[in-house]
C-alpha cells in the first residue's frame, strides 16, 4: 500500500535517512526485527524528532474491515 507523506507532520529527506538508521541500529542493540516494511517518522508538525516524534511500522491495514496494526 502507498502511503501518504505530508512534510507538515512527517520527518523527509536526508534527516529522515539518519534517523532511519539510528532507528534500524537501535532495534539491531535490542535484537528485535520489524516487517519488511518502509515505516513514518513523525514529529507532529513541531519539527523536534528526536524529543517527541515516533517512529510508526504499519503491520496490517484492512480499510475496509475497519483494522490497521501498528508498531509505534
Amino acid at each position: 500500500m502507498k502511503k501518504q507523506h505530508d512534510e507538515r507532520f512527517e520527518v523527509l529527506g536526508e534527516q529522515r535517512t539518519e534517523l532511519l538508521k539510528r532507528c534500524g541500529d537501535q532495534l539491531d542493540d535490542w535484537g528485535l526485527t520489524m516487517p519488511d516494511d518502509d515505516p513514518l517518522l513523525f514529529h507532529f508538525g513541531l519539527d523536534d524528532f528526536l524529543r517527541i516524534g515516533v517512529t510508526e511500522f504499519w503491520i496490517c491495514n484492512l480499510l475496509d474491515e475497519g483494522y490497521c496494526g501498528k508498531y509505534l
